[in-house]
C-alpha cells in the first residue's frame, strides 16, 4: 500500500490515499489485502468511468457547442516540463522531505518509463488504424 502522495508534474503521476503507517501496521495481513484489493478495484472503476465521461463531454463540446479542440503543441508541453523542473528543484533545495519523495519518484519512474517505452506499443498505432484522424 502506498503511504505517501506522488510528487510530480500534474497529469504525469499517479495518486494515492495516505494511510497512517502505525494504523496500517495494526491491520491484519488479510485486512490489508482487502483494502489493497478494494483500492485497486476503485481505481480501475474510477478510471473507466472517467474515460467514458470525458469522451461524452468531448463529443458534446464538439457536436452541440461546436467547440474546436486542439492538441497542446509539444514545445509548450516541453516548456511546462522545464518550468516544473525549476519549481521542483527550488522546492527540493528548501524541503528535505520533498527532495526525498521526489528523488524516490524519479528513480521509480526511470525504471517504469524505460520499461513501458520498451514493451508498450504506441497508442497511436491502434488508434490511427481503427479511427484515423480526419
Amino acid at each position: 500500500m502506498v503511504l505517501h502522495r506522488a510528487v510530480g508534474p500534474p497529469g504525469l503521476v499517479g495518486r494515492s490515499a495516505p494511510i497512517n503507517r502505525k494504523v496500517w501496521q495494526k491491520f491484519s495481513s488479510d485486512f490489508q489485502e482487502i483494502i489493497h484489493a478494494a483500492a485497486l478495484e476503485a481505481t480501475i472503476s474510477s478510471q473507466i468511468s472517467l474515460n467514458k465521461a470525458n469522451a461524452n463531454a468531448l463529443k458534446e463540446l464538439r457536436e452541440k457547442h461546436r467547440v474546436q479542440i486542439g492538441r497542446t503543441p509539444n514545445d509548450i508541453l516541453i516548456g511546462m516540463l522545464k518550468a516544473w523542473d525549476k519549481i521542483a528543484q527550488q522546492e527540493a533545495d528548501k524541503n528535505p522531505f520533498f527532495k526525498k519523495v521526489y528523488d524516490s519518484q524519479r528513480r521509480w519512474a526511470a525504471d517504469v518509463v524505460t520499461s513501458r517505452r520498451t514493451v508498450h506499443p504506441s497508442y497511436e498505432v491502434g488508434a490511427d488504424y481503427y479511427w484515423p484522424q480526419k
